[in-house]
């Protein structure tokens, strides 16, 4: 694993530009769906970067308390950023998703190492425990309703594709495109059970039921609409791919991106209660 991170921060800060233009889609022109598909681009971006901080970094422990607090600090300001800037109190933010995969990655490495060692009592629990991780937030939002973590089960799967794939850009571009029609049929199977009252698992395994609805809402995979949305996030997969090869010096201070995540959301967030009180 020799991604192009040291020298390299322009990727930062296309993320960081890219989640301004979807926060502010988000907040003042939901109409326009130009900033949110720009705003795609930013996740897989801060996904790569964690899941390499986590390969590099000098102290796991330092680095997940890091994360859990700015993500708390975060907290605060996202629980507003919506259009009417309601408060969500089951709403919970991306930094606060990205001190969970920590967890994530650090059993996916124990079960690495215990298949090494040919241990296979261990490498069934600790794949069991990986499988339970990643989809237990699926389970959480089926079961309370309005409960997200920013991303959920897409995010940590994606995080650990970047984990274990980014020297494999073909394997990894074919695993998004995977992923992505998974999670898009996880969504339709969610959406049949929680608005239709249809069983999960029925739906689960009601194959043509589930990929009707998906493909029928918004004209589903033939406009990248609805479920497959996120889809468009494919740019920045191959944004990370183009530009990890490329030697670029540009550098910035790493808590740049920490402080910009709370402070541009709070500032949206200000000026669009302020707008709304004129």
């Amino acid at each position: 694993m020799k991604p192009n991170i040291k020298k390299n921060d322009l990727l930062k800060i296309i993320a960081m530009v890219t989640m301004l233009v979807d926060h502010m889609g988000v907040l003042y022109f939901p109409e326009y769906q130009i900033f949110r598909t720009i705003g795609r681009i930013a996740f897989p971006i801060f996904a790569f970067y964690l899941a390499m901080g986590y390969a590099f970094t000098s102290s796991k422990k330092k680095y997940a308390l890091r994360l859990f607090i700015f993500g708390v600090v975060s907290q605060i300001p996202y629980m507003f950023l919506n259009y009417n800037i309601e408060a969500h109190l089951l709403g919970y933010n991306v930094i606060l998703l990205f001190t969970y995969a920590l967890g994530m990655l650090f059993v996916f490495d124990q079960l690495s190492e215990s298949i090494k060692k040919k241990k296979y009592f261990f490498s069934v629990l600790y794949f069991i425990g990986l499988i339970f991780i990643i989809f237990f937030l699926e389970f959480l939002e089926v079961k309370y309703y309005g409960f997200y973590l920013s991303y959920g089960s897409y995010g940590l799967v994606l995080i650990l594709l970047f984990y274990k794939l980014i020297n494999k850009p073909i394997i990894l571009i074919a695993s998004f495109i995977v992923i992505s029609f998974a999670f898009a049929y996880l969504q339709g199977v969610s959406i049949l059970y929680e608005y239709y009252h249809y069983p999960y698992f029925d739906a689960l395994f009601n194959f043509k039921l589930t990929w009707i609805s998906i493909i029928e809402y918004k004209n589903g995979l033939s406009t990248l609409q609805g479920y497959f949305f996120q889809s468009r996030s494919i740019m920045g997969v191959l944004l990370i791919i183009i530009l990890n090869k490329i030697n670029i010096n540009v550098r910035i201070n790493k808590y740049i991106a920490y402080y910009f995540y709370p402070i541009h959301i709070a500032l949206l967030v200000l000026i669009k209660l302020a707008m709304t009180r004129l």
